[in-house]
């Protein structure tokens, strides 16, 4: 089976509120990227495939032939994309779940193997005040209050805290991020957290365009990640 990457994954960025949800949407440069690392993830037969922050379902749909999955996962707040994504996902994979929700309300409970994701790069200031107290409490409860550096974390940051927080001991991601995540302050604590519970096997940069997301605009990397083993943890050292 070849790749699997349609037009229409894209156009429907058109049909949400881009900015309010950063639905900017994995580039085909940045697909290439992701496969490559994909490929050399030595075991993707039975494992739980996950993408907290689905979109269209592109990066999902666009490795489905380099693995076989025991269950594929995907989470989008968007209706559209959400449906778009189950429609496309159901026909690639024989064990699908698709949940059209907010992954920071739905997606504690799962326990996947491999995380494929391009979260949310959402400023501080456009999330509604509530919303925002909300997901600090949360973080506060689940232990990652440590590694939030500013008042503003963005919702970049604590995306990859609950992605942390699912990921199986041993698991990998591989994850679009902003690459301002790595230079400001607003990243600190996640660098931190990178250090002791990760081994950082591949990190890459778009030489022809800032960015590996449609429209965003933004500089981005590729990380590929590997989540520590209990014995291979990192002492913690504080700030």
């Amino acid at each position: 089976m070849p790749l699997f990457l349609s037009d229409e994954q894209y156009t429907v960025q058109d049909l949400v509120d881009r900015k309010a949800t950063s639905s900017y949407y994995t580039s085909r440069d940045g697909v290439a990227v992701v496969r490559e690392f994909v490929k050399s993830i030595g075991r993707r037969d039975g494992v739980v495939v996950m993408d907290p922050f689905l979109g269209s379902g592109v990066l999902l749909s666009s490795i489905s032939d380099l693995i076989k999955p025991g269950k594929v996962v995907g989470i989008e707040i968007n209706e559209e994309p959400c449906n778009l994504a189950r429609r496309i996902l159901t026909k690639l994979y024989t064990n699908v779940e698709v949940v059209c929700g907010d992954a920071f309300r739905v997606a504690w409970g799962y326990r996947p193997d491999i995380i494929v994701s391009n979260p949310p790069f959402v400023r501080w200031s456009l999330l509604d005040r509530e919303y925002r107290r909300e997901l600090l409490d949360l973080m506060g409860r689940l232990g990652y209050a440590e590694f939030i550096s500013r008042g503003d974390p963005g919702l970049h940051i604590l995306s990859f805290f609950l992605m942390d927080y699912v990921l199986r001991v041993g698991g990998y991601m591989i994850l679009v991020m902003p690459a301002s995540t790595f230079y400001t302050s607003q990243g600190s604590g996640l660098k931190r957290l990178l250090r002791v519970r990760y081994h950082v096997l591949g990190m890459v940069e778009n030489g022809l365009d800032p960015s590996f997301s449609v429209g965003s605009g933004f500089k981005e990397l590729i990380l590929f990640l590997r989540k520590r083993d209990a014995g291979d943890a990192v002492p913690m050292r504080r700030p």
